[in-house]
């Protein structure tokens, strides 16, 4: 149970990480 909740914090980390750099890329230019 303690891996899952720990993978779905990792994934969910990830998900804000990659649409933040989305972000970024669609401003820069």
């Amino acid at each position: 149970m303690f891996e899952s909740l720990e993978l779905k914090y990792q994934s969910n980390l990830v998900l804000r990480w990659f649409e933040k750099i989305i972000i970024e890329v669609a401003i820069v230019p």
